[in-house]
């Protein structure tokens, strides 16, 4: 029941995050919101299921017979979209108290993505990889993902020592 709640949810929020880019426009403020929202609820389920149907259009009718999309058509369209609204002008550059996404939310989640999308690559070699076996795809998902994630954190330096984050008193 769990997982299927899960599955259903991420499907509700990226129909609505559709529906919002159908009637705001993909580059309004709640457009590239909605963008955002459908890239994470997208990132859950790939997470989670691997291949899913992708759908960019907002849903209206009965039909729910949707093939799923390969993880790699998946992941490029979420990095070319999350690429774009980081580059953009819409989004703010950091934003740690709307809940708003930022370009600095769009750097970690592409980096996430990619990450996701090279471990793919190399656990189709195997669980017991040798590092001069992964493919130059593969190294190249992974500089691509440190390359966001650099972005990301953009030089922003940890407020306080690991062993006070993680102690329990």
């Amino acid at each position: 029941g769990d997982i299927q709640k899960l599955y259903t949810r991420c499907y509700n929020a990226i129909n609505y995050a559709n529906g919002v880019i159908k009637y705001a426009g993909a580059e309004s403020s709640l457009g590239q919101q909605a963008r955002f929202l459908r890239a994470y609820s997208y990132f859950v389920l790939i997470q989670q299921f691997g291949r899913v149907p992708y759908i960019t259009t907002y849903i209206q009718g009965a039909n729910r017979n949707y093939p799923r999309t390969d993880l790699d058509e998946i992941c490029n369209n979420l990095a070319n979209d999350l690429t774009d609204m980081a580059n953009g002008s819409v989004l703010a550059e950091t934003d740690h108290s709307s809940g708003r996404p930022s370009k600095q939310a769009c750097n970690a989640l592409l980096a996430k993505v990619k990450l996701l999308q090279a471990w793919s690559k190399v656990s189709e070699i195997g669980a017991d990889v040798n590092p001069s076996s992964v493919s130059s795809e593969a190294k190249t998902l992974f500089q691509e993902a440190a390359d966001a994630a650099i972005k990301a954190i953009n030089g922003q330096e940890l407020k306080m020592p690991l062993e006070e984050k993680w102690s329990p008193f």
